[in-house]
């Protein structure tokens, strides 16, 4: 292990964490709200510490495993899902990413699904 940590939020079945374990970075927590990709990362790695809730209902403050991380990766959602369907565009996800300390920042999306690429905004 290199001694480098991350946070995951939005991580779906984990494709990336698992990439980034492989990579020597020690997972410290995954978020999710799909319960599916949640019950997946449970079966396949079940020591890591996923939890099953929406980035918006997410308070970083009472997960303090989420403080103090070399990389956070977001894979916020891009495309309207039945999920997010009803949400306006308030640009919460990425406020609420910028609460979790790290040191480096990952933002991941398909490609092509959104009018807006590239990083988050400055704050």
């Amino acid at each position: 292990m290199s001694g480098l940590t991350f946070v995951d939020v939005c991580s779906g079945a984990g494709g990336l964490a698992l990439g980034l374990e492989q990579a020597g970075f020690e997972p410290r927590l995954l978020l999710d709200e799909d319960c599916l990709a949640v019950g997946t990362l449970r079966t396949n790695r079940p020591h890591w510490n996923v939890l099953q809730a929406d980035l918006l209902d997410f308070d970083p403050s009472e997960h303090p495993a989420s403080y103090d991380v070399d990389l956070l990766s977001a894979g916020l959602p891009r495309m309207k899902s039945n999920a997010t369907a009803a949400r306006t565009e308030s640009g919460e996800e990425e406020r609420l990413c910028r609460r979790i300390t790290s040191r480096g920042f990952w933002w991941h999306s398909r490609r092509g699904s959104s009018p807006r690429s590239g990083p988050p905004p400055p704050p």
